[in-house]
């Protein structure tokens, strides 16, 4: 199932998508999440989980992501 909303007044969007967990390759699963705000010197970073040791965040190193337990 998938879902998504857009505020055009707001100037938003959201989404939520819900998967089977038998699509799902076996654990250890690692996730984050990511959101990017601004244009140019004025964009900021937002990251659920920090990355160390990265400087700068970086969506495409899912193997830096912290490990998520689905059952908690």
């Amino acid at each position: 199932m998938y879902d998504a909303r857009i505020d055009h007044e707001a100037g938003r969007w959201s989404g939520e998508a819900r998967i089977p967990h038998a699509w799902l390759p076996p654990d250890p699963y690692r996730v984050n999440a990511f959101a990017m705000h601004g244009v140019g010197d004025q964009r900021r970073y937002l990251l659920w989980e920090p990355l160390t040791g990265i400087a700068a965040p970086d969506f495409h190193q899912p193997l830096d992501f912290p490990r998520f337990d689905w059952r908690s």
